[in-house]
């Protein structure tokens, strides 16, 4: 899970800077091509088209969020996942490559020349017209998927809403269920959550928990708002739910409802292992991992900008190295850009280390919920810092050098 929201922020930040028009450097394939050929594309129009390939693909990455691990593999979402996935980037590697081209340069299909029909509909006048199947068919691929994300990201954002009729207890949500009076065991408020809850199938938006989940080895129905206890233990012939309201008030007049309408004793206990000091449970292991995630970036920066300063990759390459159009244009650009940027990265590595430690710390007795949340803050703020360091490299080489690569 931790993995996919680090995948996530990665795509959303680089789909921002690549909306923007900028950004080329980060294209793999055209970041490596020689003048010539990059001068045949509209740098900008290809940096929004693979920009737009990346938030559809970081949407599409939201919605496995809120679905359980261990049932993801058995879900239609995560075939259309895939399914989408190849459609995305199968159309916008075709979009790249036949409409990002600047005027004259188009390509025919079958023998790599410039397009005949293009050049006498350009020497007319007219102009050629536009792809109307392709754009109905990006369309079709991208409105679904946003509907489809926005419509999970809403449910399971909304708290459940109970309606207590006479023989039964419904319980309206995404995963909700009905619960018949008559089946009711045993009830008890409590102002703690179970350990060791795990999700089965259900969501998990923040504080909002509802479907199946896991605890001491039983499953249990969850529907509830962890952040405002107390919470209403049923235990019915079907086994364990646990369900609050959105206020302590509400939840005692659930409870009370519940009580009069099914005539349970107050003192049928249900027996669940709780957790006094908190609603969730504090995982120093999960806390560890998290520290070391948060000390991944800096570390890079700091190893990477000690070895540029030192000494930058012997040979100009596509593989290794601080590789952006200006910085290969020559030897002389080549270790300038890395010794600069190499001070940069270990400057900025140094800056950002410190606070990062800081901040994991203070969560060190917190849940996992609260680790992995501020975790995420950490590291999408180190990842714009990141990028954002790259710029004082590529304005020191321009000012150093011309165009061509020649010292100013």
């Amino acid at each position: 899970m931790i993995i996919a929201y680090i995948v996530l922020d990665l795509l959303f930040t680089l789909s921002i800077i690549l909306l923007t028009g900028h950004g080329s450097f980060l294209i793999a394939g055209y970041n490596t091509s020689s003048p010539e050929e990059k001068a045949k594309y509209d740098a900008k129009k290809l940096c929004r088209a693979v920009g737009v390939m990346l938030l559809l693909i970081a949407a599409a990455t939201a919605g496995l969020l809120f679905i359980s691990f261990d049932s993801i593999y058995s879900t239609l979402y995560f075939i259309f996942f895939f399914i989408f996935i190849s459609a995305d980037i199968g159309i916008t590697l075709y979009y790249t490559n036949k409409r990002c081209l600047k005027k004259g340069h188009e390509v025919n299909e079958t023998n790599g020349a410039i397009d005949d029909e293009y050049l006498r509909n350009n020497q007319t006048g007219t102009k050629k017209k536009k792809p109307t199947p392709l754009i109905v068919g990006i369309c079709l691929t991208i409105l679904p998927a946003i509907l489809l994300v926005s419509v999970v990201l809403y449910q399971a954002s909304q708290p459940p809403v109970f309606t207590v009729s006479r023989d039964a207890l419904k319980i309206s949500s995404a995963f909700g269920e009905t619960i018949r009076l008559s089946d009711i065991k045993s009830m008890q408020i409590q102002d703690s959550l179970p350990k060791d809850l795990s999700k089965i199938n259900g969501s998990d938006f923040g504080s909002i928990l509802k479907g199946r989940f896991k605890t001491n080895g039983k499953n249990v129905e969850i529907f509830l708002d962890a952040a405002k206890p107390p919470f209403l233990y049923i235990e019915t012939t079907d086994g364990l739910t646990i369900l609050n309201d959105q206020s302590r008030a509400k939840t005692e007049a659930l409870y009370n409802q519940l009580k009069s309408a099914s005539n349970i004793s107050a003192n049928n206990i249900v027996a669940v292992p709780m957790n006094k000091n908190s609603t969730k449970e504090v995982d120093t292991g999960f806390w560890i991992f998290m520290l070391i995630i948060n000390l991944l970036i800096p570390a890079i920066m700091i190893v990477f900008g000690s070895i540029c300063l030192k000494k930058a990759p012997k040979e100009i390459n596509d593989v290794i190295g601080y590789r952006t159009t200006m910085s290969m244009k020559n030897k002389d650009t080549w270790e300038f850009a890395h010794h600069y940027c190499g001070k940069v990265w270990r400057l900025v590595g140094w800056v950002i280390l410190i606070p990062s430690i800081l901040a994991t710390v203070f969560v060190f007795s917190k849940d996992t919920s609260s680790v992995g949340s501020l975790s995420l803050i950490v590291i999408v703020i180190q990842t714009i810092i990141l990028i954002i360091s790259i710029a004082p490299t590529e304005i020191a080489l321009r000012k150093t050098f011309d165009e061509n690569g020649y010292r100013r």
